[in-house]
């Protein structure tokens, strides 16, 4: 099997319907799309046309692309392929690759337009292409849609998490694997809706994908919960003064899982957040100390004690439970973000209409090291699995996005005793130790690439947690742990006292984009 890879040459023009030959679809919207392969190379450029009230078929800036669009995404796919290939990219570049396409034919192109909220505003598909190396197919041209009426808003868009390299289980960068081979699926060969920032120039900055604003610079000092909270009703900046701790899932929505504690690269964009390792050693604080509050309490029980919070580490991109103190980065803006909107399909699988997911209602039923998770996925959609064949392993900011911090097995409050995942919802498997499983994600961890990030339903558990029942960093913990190998050789755990305890064989919960 070849390489195919299919390269978006986003060319934009205008031109008229009338040149096209198509219907009228009203002015500024997409209308066709000319799909044909490059001879010799097996390449497919794809052609983007825009209807305009202007006849000039001269090559356009991006302003000419419909008000708002900000993302085009594609999809290619087809019956004989265990998975669907997909690619999301800026509106206004020029140019992407993807990789893992195989040759054949009866491929399906689908091409669709999203603004910075995540409404699909325009769709459109060819049908039938041929994916060849050395010919020139032609595949027409591709109509779309406005999807204006209909279309559904997302209240919890989910950010990519920038993760733009492949990694093999001994943590070695590799060249992204294509369909069929060992770690093809990880988070790299996923692409989401890429972050988008502006600097307001006042200390505040707007994510242009979540509609939050946040604060720029965070504190400079460290504070308790209780300080943290109410620090929050005395800020007053870039002429707002209804600023607040985010939630723990706002927090994680600035992720970016491109960072690196060994490197000192944050697991931010430090080009717009100000953070920096030197408020660190000026307190004489280690590297790894770059915990900000989240205003999510544990309901559970952590090292024996109530009272903690979620915190989210920006220089080492782990989420857990901490009695503080803590730095601060408040944020303001619409409270609808992190609700799920679940949606039971009544075919094993459940939709969230907040995020655009559908996940599979059952998880895997047993643990599996991070190589043997990635090819079992491969497996279920060979199997088309529910019907479908492009599930995949959820990155870690779609994994997290499912978690519901309001259970945890160590809650005394029998009413909040429980997994942390929505049971109306999903079923989910018990396990000895942590009561309920830890859960893969496709995301490499930066600090050690021999890890990957797991986020816990169940008790977050040192080595010591079987003999004295104490957890340390909350059920709906994000950490990471060892890719492949023996979790007898890891039994002092992981990280400083108290350990982690090293798991390896996590369980799987199967992602896709909903229709």
């Amino acid at each position: 099997m070849s390489k195919a890879r299919i390269t978006l040459r986003l060319m934009i023009f205008l031109t008229t319907l009338t040149l096209l030959g198509c219907g009228s679809s009203g002015s500024g919207s997409q209308t066709s799309s000319t799909i044909s392969t490059d001879a010799g190379t097996g390449a497919i450029t794809v052609n983007l046309v825009w209807n305009n009230t202007s006849a000039t078929a001269t090559k356009a800036a991006a302003s000419s692309l419909p008000a708002g669009v900000v993302t085009i995404r594609i999809t290619v796919s087809a019956a004989d392929m265990t998975n669907s290939i997909k690619q999301s990219l800026s509106a206004s570049s020029g140019r992407n690759t993807i990789t893992g396409v195989p040759v054949g034919t009866n491929r399906t192109l689908t091409v669709e337009a999203l603004d910075a909220t995540g409404v699909l505003s325009y769709k459109g598909s060819a049908n039938n292409i041929t994916v060849v190396s050395g010919q020139t197919t032609d595949a027409g041209t591709i109509t779309m849609a406005s999807l204006t009426s209909g279309s559904t808003q997302l209240s919890y868009h989910l950010v990519d998490t920038n993760q733009s390299t492949c990694y093999d289980g001994s943590g070695n960068v590799i060249s992204c694997p294509t369909l069929g081979q060992d770690y093809y699926g990880q988070d790299a060969q996923t692409a989401g809706t890429p972050a988008s920032y502006t600097d307001n120039g006042d200390g505040t900055v707007t994510d242009n994908v979540t509609g939050l604003m946040w604060q720029q610079t965070p504190s400079t000092s460290r504070y308790t919960i209780t300080e943290a909270l109410a620090n929050a009703a005395t800020l007053k900046l870039g002429g707002y003064t209804d600023w607040r701790l985010p939630t723990i899932k706002e927090l994680l929505s600035i992720a970016q899982f491109s960072g690196s504690l060994p490197n000192k690269k944050y697991y931010f964009d430090s080009n717009y957040f100000k953070f920096n390792y030197s408020y660190l050693t000026a307190q004489g604080l280690t590297s790894e100390m770059g915990q900000f509050w989240a205003d999510t309490p544990y309901v559970g029980l952590s090292m024996g004690h109530s009272g903690g919070y979620f915190m989210f580490n920006l220089t080492d991109g782990h989420i857990k439970v901490t009695q503080g103190p803590n730095w601060t980065m408040y944020v303001r803006g619409p409270s609808t973000y992190g609700i799920n909107n679940f949606v039971d399909n009544g075919d094993n699988t459940v939709t969230d209409k907040a995020t655009g997911l559908m996940w599979a209602k059952n998880d895997s039923g047993t643990g599996m090291d991070w190589k043997s998770a990635l090819a079992w996925v491969q497996a279920k959609n060979t199997a088309k699995y529910l019907g479908y064949n492009d599930w995949r392993l959820p990155n870690a900011k779609e994994l997290q996005s499912i978690v519901d911090y309001t259970h945890s097995p160590s809650a005394t409050d029998s009413a909040k005793n429980g997994p942390a995942i929505d049971t109306k919802f999903f079923n989910i498997t018990k396990v000895p130790i942590t009561v309920y499983p830890y859960f893969w994600s496709s995301t490499t961890h930066g600090d050690s690439t021999k890890t990957a990030i797991y986020v816990c339903f169940g008790l977050a558990a040192t080595v010591d947690t079987a003999t004295n029942g104490l957890e340390s960093h909350g059920a709906g913990a994000m950490r990471s742990d060892i890719k492949i190998g023996d979790p007898s050789n890891y039994s002092s755990g992981l990280g400083p006292s108290p350990a982690d305890l090293v798991v390896i064989n996590n369980f799987v919960r199967l992602v896709r984009n909903a229709p």
